[in-house]
């Protein structure tokens, strides 16, 4: 039992003899030894540099993404839906029916987040607004049926109607003039009228930011698609700012506070 055959070596001819070598307990000298106390330093460092690199990717890959979920998970206990309406594509970027997105843009910019995730027929993204879960949402279903993406927030996360804000255009409203509002009718808004078509009612609260009224001869669709001019643009910068400012208002509970602040 103090040998182990390691193998076969052929010799000349067709004959084949065993290739004997001491058991490995009798070849365990000083040598060895230090060889392996050597193998398993090396082991050791291998195993500490593989650690370090599963944190690193840890830190830059999983973490962000484990907390996007605990944020989701947070989100179905109580939530606010904040939704601005527009139409997806290059060419109704700044369009005055796209307002709503534009006040998005400034609110996402404002929370250090980025409304870019593909969910419930819209651009989506969570966020903490005031120590509140909020869910950002920019509906890609075109102005007409944005109702199938708020609907399909409302739905999964059990968000009620009272909890869903609505920021849009409006052209009963000058430029650099904001209303908010409790609730109501659609008021000829097609994004709203879409919106109360499918969610079952107009009790939700809404930020109307003003695009100025048509001119006398102009068709509502030609005005409404039309982009803002440079200095209207500057104008709209505070009004999305207002925006931000009175979204804070309304998730805290303070809505008669926004509407006497900013209407």
């Amino acid at each position: 039992h103090n040998l182990i055959i390691h193998s076969v070596s052929p010799v000349k001819g067709r004959f084949f003899v065993p290739y004997i070598i001491p058991h490995p307990s009798k070849m365990y000298n000083t040598e060895c030894k230090q060889n392996f106390a050597l193998s398993n330093t090396r082991k050791r460092k291998s195993y500490c540099n593989f650690t370090i690199i599963c944190v690193i990717l840890y830190l830059v890959k999983i973490a962000p993404k484990y907390s996007n979920r605990r944020i989701e998970e947070d989100i179905m206990n109580e939530t606010w839906l904040i939704v601005g309406l527009g139409n997806p594509g290059r060419e109704y970027e700044k369009t005055r029916h796209n307002t709503g997105f534009m006040a998005m843009d400034l609110i996402s910019d404002k929370l250090s987040c980025h409304i870019d995730r593909l969910k419930f027929k819209a651009l989506t993204t969570t966020a903490e607004l005031c120590g509140h879960n909020v869910l950002l949402m920019k509906p890609q279903t075109f102005m007409n049926l944005s109702g199938e993406a708020v609907f399909a927030a409302m739905d999964f996360y059990k968000i009620p109607l009272d909890k869903v804000i609505v920021v849009f255009d409006d052209t009963t409203l000058d430029v650099g003039k904001m209303r908010i509002r409790k609730k109501g009718s659609a008021g000829g808004h097609n994004g709203l009228k879409s919106i109360i078509a499918c969610c079952g009612g107009d009790d939700f609260p809404r930020i109307k930011i003003g695009i100025g009224k048509k001119p006398e001869g102009w068709d509502l669709a030609d005005w409404v698609l039309g982009k803002y001019s440079e200095e209207d643009l500057k104008t709209l910068q505070g009004m999305y700012e207002n925006s931000f400012e009175a979204a804070k208002l309304m998730v805290s509970g303070k809505l008669d506070e926004a509407m006497n602040k900013f209407n």
